[in-house]
């Protein structure tokens, strides 16, 4: 049965913190905790959580669902374990005062409450597409954003790879820990065949895994794989099979590992970065950045405002098989639907593209990129012609010669233009100039509209102004340290992209909570600042009135 909590909202008169001394008081309000109790833990919107719950309301309520947001939350901040946040909770005045249960004779959380809680969560998300937590920690970080005022006139991006918690498995160990865990399950059902009894004999594992000589891999691997597509063939049309986890990954490993054409295991360079890495994981993909990945990636989104600093505006996770084009796309779709006043999006240039430059600037964003990928072009002198890009024509070029045609081929689009060769010959930018000399007739100009804005873009990116604005990116390479360090994201022991995201959304919360809690402090100060000034100026005024 679910319950709103709403029995602690009121302090009580013979209340703990009523014995603290103004000295505690003060540091517990400076702190985290003291944030988190004033402005996080009463903005929890618990009614978001009653799908969650049973409606018979014969059955036992549910523990305070604000309670177990908040320890989630906790945890990140204190970077604990489930134990070790329930410790804090059940010793920690300060944990009991930010959720609010510092004067409860008991504390409300036994020891797998949050394991249940995220089990819930993760049916749920699975079942309906909704990811609760989520979505409650983002609209958290909305109020955080809209009690602070933070300005989002300028924003930066940046993404990260998460390191999935799963063993790194070769494709030998991959296929036989598949073949024995359907085999595993086929021995609690049925009569497992004499050919694959061996996988279930002590020692097997090791002796086919860790024994096999580098020589001799390719045709394990090879056996392995015909077993796996043996017991595929064999079980396919068992429903009662079929429907499980294990027969199911059984299926992938033999429509990604196998060649059905050529009988044999596929090449190395075959298999998909998106195939199966791991059992354990099977949403974790591959990708070569900066070294092998096996995970996912995160995109991270923060306003960089001058008064209150930098504060984490949103942020997504997928499978790092998501390019960061993918993840800024998704951005700009959502502002469509938003009023955020993003006026500047400063991005590096694996985000960038013309498509992309186009969308942003259709919302009155301008896309930034610090630096744009691919080959440097020659230096040319293509900005010095005269170009009319609305009718895509060339009126001129830095001689101020006119073409003796201009045309635009709309399907390629391609600007051309011919000039006369007498023209170019005694032609002062002649050594510089980007206008093909090799033709018989006529010196020719080929150019697209893409490289026209490239080119814009590479100049820009010389102006003062824009240099300056490209160093506020810098301050979001720290984040993903941040993250790593502190957090230790890439060392969650969850799997599976869900509970992921979970975890990620609470860390994010956890860094902006803190952050926020700076704000409020400077904002405290500058407060008790002005009242004193006032305070002299009115003291001056009445004894000058009096005198």
């Amino acid at each position: 049965m679910f319950r709103l909590n709403d029995a602690n909202e009121q302090t009580s008169l013979f209340s703990k913190e009523n014995n603290w001394s103004n000295f505690q008081k003060k540091r517990i309000n400076k702190s985290w905790a003291g944030y988190f109790h004033d402005n996080i833990f009463p903005s929890i919107n618990e009614e978001r959580f009653r799908v969650l719950y049973s409606n018979n309301n014969a059955s036992c309520p549910n523990t305070p669902v604000n309670i177990l947001i908040g320890l989630l939350i906790i945890k990140s901040i204190t970077n604990s374990t489930d134990e070790e946040v329930i410790d804090l909770m059940l010793f920690d005045e300060r944990v009991q005062y930010a959720l609010h249960t510092i004067d409860l004779d008991s504390q409300p959380i036994s020891k797998n409450m949050l394991n249940i809680f995220r089990k819930r969560l993760t049916q749920y998300e699975s079942e309906t597409n909704i990811n609760l937590l989520e979505n409650e920690m983002r609209d958290l970080n909305k109020y955080i954003l809209g009690l602070h005022k933070i300005d989002r006139s300028i924003e930066r991006m940046d993404s990260m790879m998460i390191s999935s918690s799963c063993k790194i498995m070769s494709r030998v160990e991959l296929v036989y820990t598949v073949n024995y865990n359907f085999i595993k399950l086929l021995d609690s059902i049925d009569k497992v065949p004499n050919k694959y009894k061996c996988y279930l004999e002590e020692g097997n594992k090791n002796e086919v895994i860790y024994r096999t000589k580098n020589s001799e891999e390719e045709n394990r691997l090879s056996t392995l794989l015909n077993h796996s597509v043996s017991l595929y063939k064999k079980y396919k049309h068992n429903k009662k099979m079929n429907a499980t986890r294990e027969f199911i990954l059984l299926q992938r490993i033999v429509e990604e590992q196998y060649d059905n054409d050529k009988k044999c295991p596929k090449d190395n360079k075959e298999i998909s970065p998106s195939s199966l890495q791991n059992p354990s994981d099977p949403e974790a993909t591959f990708r070569m950045k900066y070294g092998p990945n096996h995970g996912y990636v995160a995109n991270i989104v923060e306003a960089v405002d001058k008064d209150n600093g930098a504060m984490i505006t949103d942020w997504e996770v997928d499978q790092n098989t998501t390019s960061d084009t993918t993840f800024l796309n998704d951005y700009l779709e959502k502002q469509k639907q938003e009023n955020n006043n993003i006026k500047v999006e400063i991005v590096d240039g694996g985000f960038y593209s013309e498509e992309l430059n186009e969308k942003a600037s259709a919302l009155k964003i301008e896309l930034h990129p610090t630096e744009l990928v691919g080959r440097k072009p020659k230096e040319t002198n293509i900005l010095e012609f005269t170009i009319d890009e609305q009718n895509h024509q060339v009126l001129k070029c830095p001689n101020n010669c006119l073409p003796e045609s201009s045309e635009y081929d709309e399907e390629k689009d391609i600007i051309s233009a011919c000039f006369e060769k007498k023209q170019c010959e005694n032609c002062p930018f002649k050594n510089k100039c980007c206008l093909n000399f090799k033709q018989k007739k006529f010196n020719k100009l080929r150019i697209s509209t893409k490289e026209i804005n490239i080119a814009k873009q590479r100049e820009n990116r010389k102006n003062e102004e824009y240099v300056k604005i490209s160093n506020k990116r810098a301050g979001i390479e720290g984040i993903p340290s941040l993250l790593r360090r502190k957090y230790r994201i890439d060392e969650r022991p969850v799997k599976g992209l869900l509970r992921l995201k979970n975890e990620f959304s609470t860390a994010i919360i956890a860094i902006n909570i803190k952050r926020a809690s700076k704000i409020a402090q400077v904002h405290d100060i500058f407060t008790q600042i002005t009242m004193r000034i006032k305070f002299i100026v009115n003291y001056y005024e009445i004894i000058y009135f009096i005198s």
